[in-house]
């Protein structure tokens, strides 16, 4: 299951639709809630947080939470057309590849870091 943090662009929500992904938006099931509680439903669900929000690595990594896992995505504008694809390709792959693991996705690279 993928928890969508409300600042996750449509495009991106609609290639989830697409691959048939269980998904969680927050803007629309739990808006207004903070990032701990949104870290705590994702170690509930057994969830992977997908946010462009970087204080979601000070809230693993400065807690050592684990059991969860966060995709965290850093584009320009210009680039939302890439990043789609790269997206629609990692996510048909394997969404448990992600697990335990802060992962980091730009144009350019994808890096992991185990939590």
């Amino acid at each position: 299951m993928i928890i969508v943090d409300e600042n996750i662009e449509e495009e991106i929500i609609n290639v989830l639709r697409h691959l048939k992904i269980d998904f969680v938006l927050i803007r629309e099931d739990f808006s207004g809630i903070d990032d701990s509680e949104i870290v705590e439903m994702a170690i509930e669900l057994n969830g992977i947080i997908l946010t462009k929000d970087k204080d979601f690595g000070e809230l693993f990594f400065s807690h050592g939470l684990i059991g969860s896992a966060v995709i965290f995505i850093r584009n320009k504008p210009a680039e939302l057309k890439e990043i789609i694809v790269i997206l629609r390709n990692l996510f048909s792959i394997d969404l448990e590849s992600f697990r335990n693991k802060f992962t980091v996705i730009t144009t350019k690279k994808i890096r992991e870091r185990n939590l």
